[in-house]
C-alpha cells in the first residue's frame, strides 16, 4: 500500500543549506518520502519566521537554533529534532605584540557587535564570534568592535594598525601569517549551526510520521553529498534557491571539508547544545530559564537510526562513512 503524501511548508535561513536543499528535491528524495513541498522560502528574520511557524503558516524551519529558547521560555512549544553540524572553525589573528587573547580589553576588534539596530539581535555567526571571545577569557563589554563591512580587507587592516584583531577561517591562515600577525589557533567549538529541524510539539504529535520522513529525506541527503561528489556537483548547478557563484566555488575546490562537516546521524553534540544555549542567554534575555536540553527531542531521530536506515545507506554505499 502506497504511502499518503504529506504537504510541507517551510522555510530556510542561510545560503549554506541550498547545497542539501538541491540534493533533496533534485535527486527525488522528498518525493521517494511522500513528501510534497509546496512552500520552501529563504527567510532572514528569526523572530518573524516562528511567527508564521507559531500561527500554522508553515510546518517547520530549518535553522532557528538561538530564539527558540526565548520562545520556550515565553510558553511556546518550540522544539529541534535534528542537526546537520556541530562543529565551527575560527581562528583570531592579532598584532603580533598581543600574546594572549584577553590582552583584547580596551582594544579594537574587527566585529559585529551582538546588537544592532536599537537592540536586534545581529545573527548567529556574529554572535558566536562574540562567545568565543567570552570563552576565552575576553570581557567583550571592554572590547570595542569596529564593523568589519567597512575593511575591505581585515587581515590587511590589522596589519595596518586599523584593529588589533580579526577572526578568520584556518584556511586564511597563511595570508596572515605572511602579513606579519600573530595567530591564535583556536580548538573546533561546539555549536549548532546550519540545517537545524524546528518545529512545533504539537506538529509532532498530529503527525509523528512527518518528522521521520523528512529526517530520512535529510539524512539521505547527507549521505548523497558524502559519496556522490559529481552528481552533486552537476545538481548544485541548478540550485533551488538563488547561490553565489563565491559558495559554488567553494564548493568544488573543498569538497571534502564541506563533506566532512556533515553528521551522518544528525544527532547534536552535547557541547553543542550547551553552547547556542550560551548565545541565546547572552542574544534574548529570559532564555537562561529554559533548560539547555529542553528544547531538544531525539526520539523521532531515534527511531529513524534504530530502524538502520542512516546505517544501511552507508553500508550499501559506504565512501565517506567515516565523515
Amino acid at each position: 500500500m502506497a504511502q499518503a503524501t504529506i504537504p510541507l511548508r517551510f522555510r530556510f535561513r542561510s545560503e549554506s543549506m541550498i547545497p542539501l536543499l538541491t540534493i533533496m528535491a533534485r535527486a527525488g528524495l522528498w518525493e521517494r518520502e511522500g513528501l510534497d513541498v509546496r512552500d520552501l522560502t529563504y527567510s532572514d528574520d528569526p523572530l518573524g519566521t516562528e511567527e508564521l511557524l507559531l500561527g500554522g503558516a508553515i510546518d517547520f524551519v530549518f535553522g532557528n537554533h538561538v530564539s527558540p529558547y526565548l520562545r520556550l521560555a515565553q510558553g511556546h512549544p518550540m522544539v529541534c529534532l535534528a542537526q546537520t553540524e556541530n562543529w565551527e572553525d575560527i581562528w583570531i589573528a592579532t598584532v603580533p605584540e598581543l600574546r594572549r587573547l584577553p590582552q583584547l580589553e580596551g582594544q579594537r576588534v574587527l566585529a559585529t557587535p551582538l546588537f544592532i539596530n536599537n537592540d536586534e539581535f545581529a545573527g548567529h555567526a556574529n554572535g558566536t564570534r562574540l562567545l568565543l571571545l567570552e570563552l576565552n577569557g575576553v570581557d567583550t563589554r571592554e572590547v570595542e568592535f569596529v564593523e568589519p563591512s567597512g575593511m575591505p580587507d581585515e587581515i590587511a587592516a590589522v596589519r595596518d594598525r586599523q584593529a588589533a584583531a580579526c577572526f578568520l577561517p584556518p584556511q586564511r591562515a597563511e595570508r596572515a601569517a605572511a602579513a606579519g600577525l600573530r595567530l591564535h589557533e583556536l580548538p573546533r567549538l561546539p555549536m549548532v549551526h546550519s540545517i537545524t529541524y524546528t518545529t512545533l510539539l504539537p506538529t509532532i504529535v498530529k503527525q509523528p510520521e512527518l518528522p521521520e520522513r523528512v529526517i530520512r529525506a535529510l539524512a539521505s541527503a547527507i549521505h548523497f553529498f558524502k559519496t556522490r561528489r559529481e552528481e552533486t556537483l552537476a545538481l548544485l548547478q541548478q540550485p533551488v534557491a538563488p547561490m553565489s557563484a563565491a559558495r559554488q566555488e567553494r564548493i568544488a575546490t573543498r569538497y571534502d571539508e564541506y563533506a566532512a562537516r556533515f553528521e551522518q546521524r544528525l544527532y547534536p553534540l552535547p557541547a553543542a547544545i550547551t553552547n547556542v544555549h550560551r548565545l541565546a542567554c547572552m542574544a534574548y534575555p529570559g532564555s537562561e530559564t529554559v533548560n539547555p536540553m529542553e528544547l531538544w527531542d531525539m526520539h523521532p531521530l531515534r527511531l529513524v537510526h534504530a530502524s538502520g536506515f542512516i546505517d544501511n545507506l552507508y553500508k550499501s554505499d559506504p565512501a565517506g562513512a567515516a565523515g
